[in-house]
């Protein structure tokens, strides 16, 4: 069997949207069991048209024991192509699932493409258990958490905050995304791009998404994960969504060794209590609280929790992993 993962990165996006495909890219590149095939899908017009031969040209040259990788969703029209190639020639296609349409409010079409493919890498066990209504369980892995790659490290960690403890909360932060923190929560450390408010010495600023070391800091301070416009809980089709997905942002404050807090009904809940390195919260006051009671050593435990996992994100770990399940099931059927 020849193993191959299509790289459909165009390379002169480097905004943080792509991380997870590029770190995906990066991963499966160390691997000696693949070859990596550079198809830019992502450009404007021009481009896609000037690349559709080369990828009709590389796909008909699969063989039917070959197993091909791609990043999901597709670029427009891509899907159709790989889909006609592989009806003709029988190669295996395995989809690393980044997002889902249908689960933030979109059309069922990303699940019926999906139910065409040989195997999958969803995000957790809840986004699989929702698929299984459309696709058999056992073609579906998970990647359990996105790994985040990281480029030079520092040696030495740097304060970014001078404050003992609080909530760090970085991304997207257009009020349509997160409502919330323009809505009395002026206690919150803002890191991010499409800040509204020109006052507040609490906004950081943006950082780089390979280079996130604006994150580490002293004293007792966790992540955030949330959506929406609501303090009290994730609200929206963004709220929703994080029932079903691994949000990026908690493999980014991870990957710092920051424990995260994370609403109790969102899919990644199991796995940030589960390896103790944060906790499961109703809304943000509770998220305050635990800020202003949680003992030192009790910080401590789960901060060196939190340093042990970002070692495996920043080694590839979860994707090498489900890459590897993946193919022990289709090698041996």
């Amino acid at each position: 069997m020849n193993k191959y993962f299509l790289n459909d990165l165009n390379f002169e996006r480097k905004d943080a949207g792509f991380k997870a495909r590029r770190d995906a890219l990066e991963i499966i590149s160390q691997r000696k069991d693949f070859v990596v095939k550079f198809l830019p899908l992502w450009g404007g017009l021009k481009s896609r048209i000037i690349t559709l031969p080369s990828l009709i040209k590389f796909i008909m040259s699969l063989g039917e024991s070959d197993a091909l990788f791609i990043n999901f969703p597709v670029a427009r029209p891509f899907w159709q192509v790989l889909f006609f190639a592989k009806k003709i020639k029988g190669f295996k296609l395995i989809p690393l699932i980044h997002d889902i349409d249908s689960l933030r409010g979109g059309t069922n079409h990303d699940i019926y493409r999906l139910a065409k493919c040989d195997m999958l890498i969803s995000h957790n066990k809840k986004m699989s258990d929702f698929m299984s209504n459309h696709i058999q369980r056992d073609k579906i892995k998970e990647v359990k958490i996105f790994d985040y790659l990281v480029e030079n490290m520092p040696d030495v960690q740097t304060n970014s905050i001078q404050d003992k403890r609080g909530i760090i909360f970085a991304g997207n932060l257009t009020p349509e995304k997160c409502g919330f923190i323009y809505d009395k929560n002026e206690d919150l450390f803002l890191f991010g791009v499409n800040y509204k408010k020109t006052d507040n010495p609490r906004y950081i600023g943006s950082f780089d998404a390979n280079h996130p070391h604006k994150l580490i800091t002293d004293g007792v301070f966790f992540g955030l994960i949330w959506d929406g416009d609501s303090s009290s809980t994730c609200s929206g089709d963004f709220g929703a969504y994080l029932r079903y997905n691994n949000p990026h942002k908690t493999s980014l404050y991870l990957s710092m060794g920051l424990p995260v807090f994370v609403w109790k009904e969102a899919a990644i809940a199991d796995f940030i209590v589960d390896n103790r390195i944060g906790y499961s919260i109703a809304n943000l006051d509770e998220a305050r609280r635990i800020v202003n009671e949680i003992s030192n050593d009790e910080y401590d435990e789960i901060k060196i929790n939190s340093e042990n996992i970002a070692k495996k994100l920043k080694g590839g770990f979860y994707f090498n992993n489900a890459i590897d399940e993946v193919l022990n099931v289709i090698e041996n059927n």
